[in-house]
């Protein structure tokens, strides 16, 4: 009994520092940023679990250890619902522009657009005015409806779409996010992991 508790406490000793490694950290942070209420500035980690809200008029950039990067616009509520071999994020509201690395598994779920990432470059709203807009700048994302199958999107340029009920697709102009903003967020998705 006793060797089987210390056998427990060992993989608990070894485990803990895994558990407590950061998953991402906040490299920019314009205006308001904050992480589960708290006032967050640039080097804050972020973990799955995390509430990530961008007030009027501010931006956050943030990189994450599986090979990914995003920025959050204004007025956004974002929650990172899981980390590691599979990422998930919950946009509630607002808008978010991300690069992921290639092989990952990635995903972003709003109230009525999920996209499921393969790699590449893609922007999403959840606004009153586009509440499901999604724009596939560069590479494969497997877009849906909640509910509804979804739809391969393989581009090299911009494809932009607002997903209605039903499975409607109705193209859009590019808005929300620059080829610049796209660019540099693959340059941080693309560099080694922080240790």
């Amino acid at each position: 009994m006793v060797k089987a508790l210390l056998g427990m406490g060992l993989l608990l000793a070894l485990a803990v520092p895994a558990l407590a490694a950061p998953a991402g950290r906040i490299v920019t942070a314009e205006g308001q940023v904050r992480v589960n209420g708290k006032p967050a500035s640039e080097g804050a980690v972020v973990s799955a679990g995390d509430r990530l809200t961008v007030g009027s008029q501010s931006r956050a950039v943030v990189t994450l250890a599986s090979g990914a990067a995003f920025r959050l616009g204004p007025q956004t509520d974002l929650r990172i619902e899981a980390l590691g071999k599979q990422t998930r994020l919950a946009l509630k509201k607002g808008d978010i522009l991300t690069a992921v690395r290639s092989g990952s598994d990635f995903r972003v779920r709003a109230p009525k657009v999920v996209a499921a990432v393969r790699g590449t470059t893609f922007y999403m709203q959840a606004t009153p005015v586009h509440p499901s807009l999604i724009c596939i700048c560069h590479g494969k994302v497997d877009v849906s409806a909640p509910g509804r199958p979804g739809r391969l999107v393989d581009t090299d340029q911009h494809k932009v779409y607002a997903v209605k009920p039903a499975s409607r697709w109705i193209p859009l102009e590019v808005s929300g996010h620059t080829d610049e903003e796209a660019a540099a967020l693959k340059v941080l998705a693309e560099a080694p992991a922080e240790e």
